[in-house]
């Protein structure tokens, strides 16, 4: 099965996974699985932001984004603060691809009992399940 979201909805997604409680072992199965891959793509995540920011910000003797002690990151002098916000959310829009054809069946048993859920999720969040569930029913056609 392949998801395919951007990195901004990738908290959104995990707040969807940990509301998501099933009695049914499969959906939860499945629901480990997404969680795993969703740890690996906000890992990625984190290091693509880090690449963008070394850009703009002073690093330490080991290369590390260098902070004060307000725990902000100490910018460049002159740095173009609009063009770091440009690229961060390029970053942020950049589509996300959850794909494992390895565990393909227990991702679809949590589909199904997310599309049949009863949960109450906010309106961010049922907009991302809505995006995953089509996704889900074209490939189910």
């Amino acid at each position: 099965m392949i998801i395919t979201i951007k990195y901004k909805e990738l908290e959104t997604l995990y707040n969807v996974l940990t509301k998501s409680v099933f009695k049914n072992m499969k959906a939860n199965r499945g629901k480990a699985k997404l969680l795993k891959m969703l740890e690996t793509k906000d890992n990625e995540y984190v290091e693509f932001r880090k690449d963008i920011l070394k850009n703009y910000t002073e690093l330490d003797e080991k290369g590390e984004l260098k902070v004060d002690e307000n725990n902000n990151f100490k910018l460049l002098d002159n740095v173009n603060i609009e063009q770091l916000n440009q690229d961060i959310q390029e970053l942020d829009n950049e589509n996300v691809i959850f794909d494992n054809t390895e565990y393909t069946e227990r991702i679809n048993d949590f589909m199904k009992a997310l599309s049949e859920s009863d949960l109450e999720y906010n309106n961010q969040e049922i907009l991302l399940i809505d995006k995953i569930l089509e996704q889900f029913e074209v490939k189910e056609k």
